[in-house]
């Protein structure tokens, strides 16, 4: 990944979560535009099936300009965050920061595969908590969610593409546990378009800006 100048990435992921004789489940769906040369990110997520979330509203929008991060609230405003120069900038990006997950674990050989008529070789990892706290954090948004959760099982599968060793595929399953209450997820991504050109120009910013948070997240 030294070299890549741009990629693109979709995101599908599912979180069911249960607690006694409740069960909530929503679906995330995504795409991440990523200019490394520019040190650019636009993202765009959805929630699909979470009680009060709004299925037909617009989706929520993180902007990565260089080292600021600006976070789309769900009430009004958005969330203005100086992330550390002291971490790569690639690590706060979609693939970047898997790459850094299995940088601090052990990897597998599981053989080979075909994702989307490419031969790919299939690794492996099993991160613990604190390996996904060490990169997790680098993102935007991660701390509160990850300080107070048990993380009991984490497994971050690869497929990287024979001919380019770029990875073509990311799946994510991690099973949580907090207050009482259990939780499975799973996030697939999908990476794509490397070095297509790709010009991300900045979303319209309007409203509060808020330095501390969220209002009500």
């Amino acid at each position: 990944m030294a070299d890549v100048g741009s990629y693109r990435t979709t995101v599908d992921g599912e979180v069911v979560a249960t607690a006694e004789d409740e069960r909530v489940s929503f679906r995330i769906r995504g795409e991440v535009l990523v200019n490394v040369t520019s040190q650019r990110l636009n993202a765009t997520a959805r929630v699909e099936g979470l009680p009060g979330a709004n299925p037909g509203g617009d989706p929520s929008e993180t902007y990565l300009d260089g080292y600021t991060a600006y976070m789309e609230c769900a009430r009004v405003g958005w969330e203005r965050r100086n992330l550390s120069r002291s971490e790569p900038w690639l690590d706060y990006t979609p693939l970047g920061q898997h790459l850094a997950l299995l940088n601090r674990t052990e990897v597998y050989w599981r053989g080979t595969d075909t994702v989307d008529g490419r031969n790919a070789s299939v690794v492996v990892a099993y991160p613990t908590k604190e390996d996904l706290e060490a990169v997790d954090l680098r993102s935007v948004g991660m701390a509160e969610r990850l300080e107070s959760a048990t993380v009991e099982n984490l497994t971050v599968t690869v497929w990287l593409d024979v001919g380019t060793d770029r990875p073509i595929r990311i799946r994510r399953d991690v099973v949580g546990s907090q207050d009482g209450a259990t939780a499975r997820a799973n996030g697939t991504y999908r990476f794509t378009d490397f070095d297509a050109p790709t010009h991300l120009g900045a979303p319209e910013i309007d409203g509060t800006t808020w330095a501390t948070g969220c209002p009500g997240a």
